[in-house]
């Protein structure tokens, strides 16, 4: 649709064929600025979450990784975090 075509970055419109080239990116390049204690959220598209969850235990496997749903019920927000606390 123009409404979103015309004022969405690229990026946030194409995201492979997987439609999570932008999420592994940011997974695979966060650790050197995730401090302990620290944490990740990325906002993730309904259908995503099983496959978002297991590359993000993939490159932090000792972090506390969870999914967070929207309020209609569907998988939105990749937590990942590193030492205590917990969102």
């Amino acid at each position: 649709m123009p409404e979103i075509r015309d004022y969405e970055p690229r990026a946030a419109l194409d995201g492979g064929p997987d439609g999570l080239t932008a999420i592994r990116g940011l997974l695979a390049t966060a650790g050197p600025y995730l401090n302990s204690g620290g944490a990740i959220l990325i906002e993730i598209g309904a259908g995503q979450g099983l496959a978002a969850l297991a590359l993000a235990h993939g490159h932090f496997p000792q972090a506390q990784i969870v999914l967070r749903k929207d309020y209609g019920g569907l998988d939105r927000l990749l937590v990942v975090e590193t030492g205590a606390g917990h969102l």
